[in-house]
């Protein structure tokens, strides 16, 4: 999935935990499985994981995320800020004067860190700094095998 979401360079891309929801094939399957008793229930996002399975920790699965994430976004992020950073700040305060506003303004103007830095920021909301800087080392070290 990330090789090929890689290969055909979208516009958009989302990678999500799955969060097996009642009365679906994938909750018939785990709900025998897996200790449901501490599933957070008020935390379905379809960005974090709700639960540990038996061969990966939802805290790794995190990791597989926000590692996805920059193994697909990370040149095009790099170039957003870099060498087309001149022209996408023009075009985004072209924008703000037409449309009078900042927000949605950003993501026209610099659509690939948008992109990449909202979804890492659901992974690493709960964190503390420290734990967010070891978290992103971990993402780091773990796209470089991807």
């Amino acid at each position: 999935t990330i090789k090929f979401a890689k290969k055909i360079n979208p516009d958009i891309v989302r990678f999500f935990a799955v969060s097996p929801l009642p009365n679906t094939d994938l909750w018939n399957e785990l709900h025998g499985k897996l200790d449901m008793s501490d599933f957070e229930w008020d935390n379905i996002d379809f960005f974090k994981p709700n639960f540990d399975t038996v061969e990966i920790s939802k805290d790794k699965i995190s990791l597989y995320v926000c590692a996805a994430y920059w193994h697909v976004l990370k040149y095009d992020f790099t170039k957003e800020i870099t060498i087309f950073l001149i022209p996408n700040l023009v075009k985004l305060v072209y924008l703000c004067l037409r449309t009078r506003k900042l927000r949605g303004n950003i993501s026209k103007c610099f659509p690939r860190s948008v992109n990449l830095i909202l979804d890492n920021m659901h992974q690493v909301a709960d964190l503390n700094a420290s734990e967010k800087i070891k978290f992103l080392k971990n993402v780091w070290k773990l796209e470089q095998t991807i």
